[in-house]
Formats: C-alpha cells, sequence, structure tokens
C-alpha cells in the first residue's frame, strides 16, 4: 500500500504506540503502515506537532475505525 492510496483512521503521539495500533489491525486482517513528519527521524520532536497516522487502504477504512472504536482506541473523526 502506498501513502497516496492510503486513508488515516487514527492517529498517535508517538511511533511506537502507532506500531501497536498497527499490530492490532494486522492481526484483524488489515493492511496498515504509518506515515509520519519527523524529517526522515533526523527531528523526531516533529512527531508531536502532526502525530504518527496509521493509514489503510480505502476499502478497509470503516472496518479499521470500528475495530479501533470497539478496542477503545480514539480514531480521528470520532475521537
Amino acid at each position: 500500500m502506498s501513502n497516496e492510496g492510503g486513508v488515516v483512521v487514527h492517529v498517535e503521539s508517538d511511533e511506537a504506540s502507532a506500531r501497536i495500533v498497527i499490530g492490532f489491525l494486522g492481526s484483524q486482517g488489515i493492511e496498515a503502515q504509518i506515515s509520519e513528519d519527523d524529517a526522515g527521524d533526523q527531528i523526531p520532536s516533529l512527531e508531536s506537532t502532526g502525530g504518527v497516522k496509521v493509514l489503510v487502504p480505502a476499502e478497509d477504512a470503516d472496518r479499521a475505525r470500528r475495530l479501533l472504536q470497539e478496542r477503545g482506541a480514539e480514531t480521528e473523526g470520532n475521537g
């Protein structure tokens, strides 16, 4: 999945937390990836400005949001 084809379904404050969400979605059969604006890890403090976004294919976005909501995570647009 490329960033262009992904839909943001969740935002975390750090990469480690975002990777936990990705693992959860993967366990549910949803391919997910992160997108972060930290200048290629050169300026990690930039993570806090926009957060670390979790993206999924557009066709899986509704299901991913529902699963995350059921899991108790705040999802973008629902939090």
